[in-house]
């Protein structure tokens, strides 16, 4: 009996019309809920954004540091080709600068001094190199014109010593281990 109450109960509810129900809705004290959705969205692009920056400016430095590297690669390079003509105008051990005609003194005092021009015009070699550098073929060339007797052997030790010194220059201002 108390089912049956029960039920009737529950089906005249059922019958009964139920008032509209109406919903309201209400702005959240001036924010634009659309606004800080996109907000909350974007925050990982830009983050993104700002990493694929970094990384950007991080491999130019990279880049940059590696362009001057094989600038002062070339030019040193340069420079000791420009050296290796020089030996062909070295005098045999036993002459000596009396010996050697005028035409092959002029050509060797030529070619040194293109070579000291070169140090001038290089732009990314050590210029404190450059310098002791220069200080040792103004001794060679100071060599080559001497008018006295000058054993061939001194001229061709100082030159394979100054050879062997800007050898040593290059690779210290390249960063090459010995």
């Amino acid at each position: 009996m108390i089912l049956h109450a029960i039920s009737m109960i529950a089906s005249l509810i059922q019958e009964t019309p139920q008032p509209p129900c109406v919903v309201k809705c209400v702005a959240n004290s001036g924010q634009d809920p659309l606004l800080s959705r996109l907000i909350f969205a974007a925050i990982p692009s830009i983050f993104a954004l700002g990493i694929a920056w970094l990384v950007f400016v991080w491999n130019g430095h990279k880049e940059h540091k590696r362009w001057i590297l094989d600038q002062k690669k070339a030019e040193w390079r340069e420079i000791l080709d420009a050296i290796k003509t020089c030996e062909d105008f070295l005098p045999v051990t036993g002459e000596s600068w009396k010996q050697v005609s005028e035409e092959v003194k002029l050509e060797a005092y030529e070619r040194t001094r293109n070579v000291q021009q070169l140090f001038y015009d290089r732009l990314f070699v050590d210029h404190s190199a450059v310098e002791r550098i220069l200080s040792r073929w103004n001794a060679i060339n100071e060599l080559i014109m001497r008018e006295d007797i000058v054993p061939a052997l001194k001229y061709r030790s100082a030159y394979i010593e100054l050879v062997e010194f800007t050898r040593g220059a290059a690779r210290k201002d390249l960063g090459i281990q010995e």
